[in-house]
């Protein structure tokens, strides 16, 4: 593709150049294919050297020499730069007539490391400890590690026990009031140095071990920064929630006052229905012939005449409706004796008292649809709220679980080597 010439000192030291890499040397003044001069100069050489176990130059502190520069199998030792290269093997002489392949041989059987006895499995593995969660990762762990023969203990009765030969525990967490004995491996100070960053982050007796857990390596800062965000949201939309229930108390008491309200504006406008206007009953009084009467009227000077005129009926009862200028004044209103009037005779209500008391209860309609609204907008507000707590309550559960699971992998490891 391209060349360039270079001399002897132009190659710094320790430089070794293939010689299908050199397309023609000058020597005797005169240019030269490599082939060319090689065999010139293997011609010259007191000791014997094929040219094809020549396979480059090696630019030295002392000149440029052959490499390997003697019989490729008589090399014992030669060093490159920090490189330092014990022999070198030809293929097609890997047998017992080569020494170097001997030699190699022998120094392969020296140095090589012998693999140890490896002691046998136990048989059976358990993964002790009071916090079940903590249990069924380190079983899921150990299921990876081909480990089959796994189960989580969560209690002991009080006291000593002692495992098995072919058992072999992990002591991940503290089981009140008892002492394991046997062969049993004590992790409880490094779980719990684990599990401080998220003992209180999440309602453990309440978390299941999900299908998949993110197993990628997490840093303890990290894990810090994700934490706090997720307790900022939770923070945010916890406030929110006592925000919205503060308020929807005060309206389901008013929601409860409009209620009762709105039962005796119904029962009102019912009997309003079925009453006689004042005004009728005032220009022939001697027809009214009801055995009881109940006026609403707002002026006592016509009451007064109206109960004159009706001396022949035997039970009279005048109600004033400016005594109800609220709605909710008429929880004050005994509805129930005024009804009773209609049963064996009958309301006289004079235009303006109606039209007074109907608008008392076009009121209460009106208020308690509002509030029904408003009810209806703030249980939809809090259902959303709860939603979002429990997918917060997910990202926060899948955030403990990554880390403890990650953390419980370094720990368990060192003593999985088995």
């Amino acid at each position: 593709e391209g060349w360039c010439r270079r001399t002897v000192q132009d190659l710094p030291p320790q430089t070794l150049l293939a010689l299908d890499q050199i397309r023609f040397l000058e020597a005797d003044d005169r240019t030269q294919s490599v082939q060319e001069w090689l065999t010139t100069f293997l011609a010259q050489q007191v000791k014997s050297v094929e040219a094809q176990q020549v396979k480059g130059l090696l630019r030295t502190d002392r000149g440029l020499f052959l490499f390997p520069g003697v019989p490729l199998d008589g090399v014992i030792e030669f060093s490159l730069g920090d490189v330092k290269i014990k022999t070198i093997l030809v293929h097609r002489q890997l047998s017992d007539h080569s020494a170097a392949f001997r030699r190699t041989l022998q120094y392969l059987e020296t140095h090589a490391k012998r693999q140890q006895p490896v002691a046998p499995r136990p048989q059976a593995l358990r993964c002790l400890g009071s916090l079940p969660i903590l249990n069924e990762l380190a079983r899921s762990i150990l299921a990876t590690r081909g480990f089959n023969n796994v189960e989580s203990v969560e209690s002991l009765q009080p006291g000593q026990h002692q495992l098995g030969n072919d058992l072999q525990g992990f002591y991940l967490r503290t089981l009140p009031s008892v002492e394991l004995k046997g062969n049993v491996i004590d992790l409880r100070k490094a779980i719990s140095g684990l599990l401080e960053p998220v003992l209180d982050f999440v309602e453990w007796p309440t978390v299941e071990v999900p299908k998949t857990i993110a197993s990628t390596p997490m840093q303890r800062k990290e894990l810090d920064e994700r934490r706090e965000k997720l307790l900022r949201e939770d923070e945010k939309l916890r406030q929110e929630q006592q925000r919205l229930r503060a308020h929807q108390e005060l309206y389901d008491q008013e929601q409860q006052v409009l209620d009762r309200v709105a039962i005796v504006g119904r029962k009102l406008v019912e009997q309003l229905g079925r009453s006689l206007p004042w005004e009728e009953v005032a220009r022939n009084p001697a027809e009214f012939t009801s055995r009881q009467v109940l006026l609403w009227c707002e002026e006592e000077e016509i009451v007064a005449e109206m109960m004159r005129s009706l001396g022949n009926v035997p039970k009279r009862l005048w109600v004033n409706p400016n005594d109800y200028r609220e709605s909710d004044d008429l929880l004050r209103l005994d509805i129930n004796t005024y009804c009773s009037y209609a049963k064996d005779g009958n309301w006289i209500v004079t235009t303006h008292s109606r039209q007074h008391l109907e608008q008392l209860v076009s009121v209460i309609f009106t208020e308690q649809q509002r509030v029904q609204a408003i009810n209806r907008q703030r249980e939809q507000a809090l259902e959303g709220i709860k939603r979002s707590l429990q997918q917060l309550q997910q990202r926060k559960e899948q955030l403990a679980l990554h880390w403890i699971y990650v953390s419980l992998q370094q720990t368990l490891s060192p003593h999985l080597t088995n």
